[in-house]
């Protein structure tokens, strides 16, 4: 990440803290002998998959639902966790969970939590149980939506519910019932009736004071409504009147009222978004495997992230602290956007299937992401003892050398060099005194990524292999390459081997089961070539037909490698396992075969 203020990039780091996996069955607390007819209590004993999850802070639970219709929390800290417990039970898969807070009217100051279901209805739940004294009291179940609720929120004394049936639902609380229990939720209107089912809506408020915050919401179609919560006071001569109002107001301003959020031909609608008031950014994620970020207010866009794994970015987080965003998708991978460079700057395998959420809990930097499974809490750390040089590679480094001395060191000091190589085709080499990348070898040029990479240190020579079973030497002076040989798949290994003193030679294996063994020295004006080579892993080890056509198998104990060296440094024989090299030797061997030894 680069700060604007002084231009220096900073690492970041992902470590894992524990996960949690629900149990079998739950955990319903049968600490009564005979509980209340309706106390609740799960119906079925289902493992279940997590879909959702919602983080209270003040009573550091986590509340999750599960694809049979349960919500469950646990209570977490730092060191760990406690057994889950069972809050209710829906009649269809959990599909959102809201946990308010104190100030957020009557059901923040109870800790009072709702959950909505697919089979359209939204519950209120309390765990404490003021009433019955049962583990859980079914307050109220709030009935309207003729389908899926997708998503619940509650703001002051009203609840705000979206549902695929296409309207978004303000609900409110009865007035005369501060001296009862709990208080009771009425169908108050409809604020928004949209084209499409609603996929997700998203509340953000900023620190600013007197800010009331706004709701966003999306269709199937990727067309956004805005609605503003607005406070009237109504004075009719004898008292004023507070009455919270919702104005719905379609599309974004720069983008009328049915221009989606994305205009890809490929596009099927918005999958997730998120409103961030602080920012004044509107965070969408769509189906066409890109994360784009609009200007609230007026529609523009300003960034625009792909992700280069062409998979879903199921969820979004964000870092007020560090203006990042933070995106899980659907094949475990955490990516984390600065919104200061609009770059991707860090990412991070999380888990082993797709993230279902990610949220912010228990502090600064502590997020629990979300799968099917299980949950698992990542702690991002900023303040590193090192940093990130800057220009650097666009995709995964797949490999990295380290040395001291070359051309152009200073005589009697230590010159210390760093290659890194990369799957976005280049090699480059670093000053790591001065945090600076001093040279970019490869690139667009290249027509094969980067596969495996090794330094020649006595001769200055920089050995590439790639994708396409190439292997290149590059001329570190003048930045070119020339091609050495070829293995007839993928190079996995280039290395420097000492095969007797003072004589060092190329060792390279691919996917194809050959290792080669290679002089990249231009002794007495020879150029390189293949010393020897063999096939290291039997043909039934790599799953291909021998001579004959039938399948062979590899022995079960390794077999004894014997080299013998000649004269002239080239290997003379080689036998593993009892077959030579030439006895090994594919049917089209893409290796030149070795020259016989100089006289």
């Amino acid at each position: 990440m680069m700060s604007e203020e002084v231009y220096e990039e900073s690492a970041v780091q992902l470590e894992r803290l524990y996960s949690l996996r629900h149990e079998q069955g739950g955990t319903y607390a049968q600490h009564l002998s005979k509980p209340a007819a309706n106390a609740a209590r799960p119906r079925s004993s289902a493992t279940g998959a997590l879909t959702c999850v919602c983080f209270c802070p003040s009573t550091r639970r986590l509340y999750y639902g599960l694809d049979t219709g349960q919500v469950f929390f646990w209570v977490l800290e730092a060191s760990g966790h406690g057994r889950s417990r069972f809050v209710g039970e829906h009649s269809g898969p959990v599909t959102a969970i809201c946990a308010p807070q104190r100030g957020d009217g009557e059901l923040g100051d109870l800790r009072l939590v709702l959950s909505a279901s697919v089979d359209g209805n939204v519950k209120i739940w309390d765990y404490v149980g003021r009433v019955l004294q049962d583990p859980t009291v079914c307050v109220q179940t709030l009935y309207g939506h003729a389908s899926t609720v997708t998503g619940v929120f509650v703001y002051g004394q009203h609840v705000l519910s979206c549902s695929t049936d296409k309207t978004i639902r303000a609900w409110k609380s009865v007035e005369g019932r501060k001296h009862l229990k709990y208080p009771w939720i009425e169908l108050e209107c409809v604020v928004a009736q949209l084209d499409g089912w609603v996929r997700c809506m998203t509340f953000s408020r900023s620190a600013k004071p007197g800010d009331p915050g706004g709701f966003f919401a999306v269709n199937e179609h990727g067309v956004v409504t805005r609605i503003e919560p607005e406070e009237v006071v109504y004075d009719d001569g004898s008292k004023a009147v507070r009455r919270q109002t919702f104005t719905a107001t379609r599309g974004l301003p720069d983008r009328g009222q049915d221009l989606p959020l994305t205009n890809t031909a490929q596009d099927r609608g918005i999958l997730a978004l998120r409103f961030v008031a602080h920012w004044g950014l509107l965070l969408a994620s769509s189906y066409d495997n890109v994360l784009r970020g609009y200007d609230a207010g007026t529609g523009m866009l300003k960034f625009e992230w792909e992700n280069e794994r062409r998979c879903d970015f199921t969820a979004i987080e964000v870092d007020l602290e560090h203006r990042e965003v933070i995106a899980v998708d659907a094949m475990g991978i955490c990516s984390i956007f600065s919104t200061k460079t609009g770059e991707l700057f860090a990412t991070k395998q999380v888990a082993r299937e797709a993230v279902v959420a990610i949220t912010r809990v228990l502090g600064p930097g502590v997020y629990a992401v979300t799968t099917a499974k299980e949950v698992t809490l990542w702690q991002l750390c900023h303040d590193l003892p090192y940093n990130v040089l800057r220009g650097g590679h666009e995709k995964a480094v797949i490999g990295i050398y380290a040395c001291s001395g070359g051309p152009g060191a200073t005589p009697g000091e230590q010159d210390f060099r760093i290659f890194s190589a990369s799957l976005d085709a280049t090699v480059r080499l670093w000053d790591p005194y001065h945090l600076n990348c001093v040279r970019v070898l490869g690139g667009a040029s290249l027509n094969s990524e980067v596969s495996a990479m090794t330094f020649y240190e006595a001769w200055n020579i920089l050995v590439t292999g790639h994708e396409n079973g190439e292997l290149r030497l590059w001329d570190l002076d003048t930045g070119t390459w020339t091609l050495l040989g070829r293995h007839a798949n993928t190079v996995s290994y280039a290395g420097m081997a000492m095969v007797r003193r003072n004589e060092e030679l190329l060792l390279t294996a691919g996917f194809d089961g050959v290792v080669a063994l290679w002089d990249v020295r231009t002794l007495r004006g020879e150029p390189p070539f293949c010393v020897a080579r063999f096939r290291a892993a039997g043909p039934g080890q790599l799953g291909v037909s021998g001579a004959s056509g039938s399948r062979q198998t590899a022995p079960s104990q390794p077999q004894p490698l014997n080299l013998a060296i000649g004269t002239a440094g080239r290997l003379d024989g080689l036998r593993a396992g009892g077959s030579t090299a030439a006895d090994a030797a594919s049917p089209s061997p893409p290796l030149p075969p070795p020259p016989p030894p100089p006289d």
